[in-house]
């Protein structure tokens, strides 16, 4: 049987080819090997390519096997779909009821962007645009949505667009749809929100972050296209356009909002980095931004002086505590600009601020 390296402080175990991760933090975890394990249906062993991983966490005495659900599910007749939305695997038999054979049966995990009720929502290509689709499991017909064609500057080949976020809020679907310059880091697009039939479609604004947070009947999304202005910093709008609020003054950035009721962001401190970048904390704090908990102060890293930027990433919410990562990018070393070097540490933290605790860094 062979181990995992416990060098870092988080280990990952994906879960078949469909791309889905279950992240523990290393501290829950006592031990973890693969695992030779067999799976027989009926008297006959199921063939895997990928092996089973067994488990054992602290304070815990028996071992628990996670399964490759991908290979394990199609080897039962079903198509397996990552529902970002749900946060749920998706599992779609390819033997429908009733005679009903024009369900799709591969669409790409990437292009699959969830279900609501009996809609399932996915992208594709057609041509150089981006085509949103409904499909209606009771009625087998694919209904074309949207399309958004690909960005067009004067004297360059068309960029192609595509729904990187997607969400339902009420009888709204909100979508990102844009494209990512310069290596991947930086995102060029807007939300656009549109009735579940697709009518009513808006582009209702422009921005440079693909993520947006959808809490009760509010839209969360970030806006830091102006760095340093007024401008900069979280806001909120109801689905269908009215009761647009600036965040900012709490929430500079929200990350998520967590079934304990509470949204997960940071907090503008109002010193900055490079003369530009914002220094900031890791918060919880109630939706409308009260009762405020920082959980994490960024001035407290190191290297943060002459550096380029800071980021927190990597946060996942327990029952009691939350684990993240902090990590301070370009800072120099000595007399030279390295250009490169990051440090980067992960932590626990208990909900109410206590306990702070570094599990693991690294100068690279």
């Amino acid at each position: 049987m062979r181990k995992f390296d416990f060098k870092s402080a988080v280990l990952g175990l994906v879960i078949g080819a469909v791309g889905i991760t279950t992240v523990f933090a290393a501290e829950e975890i006592k031990s973890a090997t693969y695992s030779d394990a067999k799976i027989i249906l009926d008297g006959v062993s199921i063939p895997l390519s990928n092996s089973l991983v067994g488990v054992v966490k602290e304070d815990e005495k028996d071992m628990k096997l996670y399964v490759p659900v991908r290979e394990l599910a199609e080897y039962l007749g079903y198509t397996v779909n990552w529902d970002k939305i749900q946060n749920t695997v998706n599992l779609v038999s390819n033997i429908s009821a009733g005679g009903n054979s024009d369900l799709p049966t591969e669409i790409e995990n990437d292009h699959f962007l969830g279900v609501d009720g009996d809609t399932q929502y996915y992208w594709a290509f057609e041509g150089d645009n981006c085509v949103l689709y409904g499909l209606d499991k009771n009625e087998s017909d694919t209904k074309q949505l949207a399309i958004f064609p690909p960005s067009r500057n004067e004297g360059c080949d068309p960029t192609l667009n595509s729904i990187v976020s997607f969400g339902i809020c009420g009888n709204w679907i909100i979508a990102s749809v844009g494209h990512y310059e310069g290596s991947g880091h930086y995102f060029y697009g807007d939300f656009v929100r549109m009735k579940k039939d697709g009518t009513n479609l808006e582009h209702f604004w422009l921005t440079d972050d693909d993520r947006f947070t959808i809490v009760d009947d509010w839209i969360y999304y970030n806006f830091w296209t102006v760095k340093g202005s007024s401008d900069e910093g979280c806001y909120r709008i109801r689905p269908d356009g009215t009761g647009k609020e600036y965040m900012g003054d709490i929430l500079h950035s929200i990350f998520l909002y967590d079934q304990d009721g509470y949204v997960y962001g940071e907090h503008d401190t109002g010193k900055t980095i490079d003369n530009i970048n914002p220094m900031t904390d890791l918060i919880r704090c109630e939706p409308d931004g009260s009762g405020l908990t920082t959980l994490f102060s960024g001035d407290s890293l190191p290297k943060m002086e002459n550096s380029d930027y800071m980021r927190y990433y990597d946060i996942k919410i327990g029952n009691d505590y939350v684990t993240f990562t902090a990590a301070v990018h370009g800072y120099i070393e000595g007399d030279n600009w390295g250009g490169h070097y990051n440090y980067i540490a992960n932590y626990r933290v208990n909900k109410d601020g206590s306990n702070l605790t570094l599990l693991h860094e690294e100068y690279n």
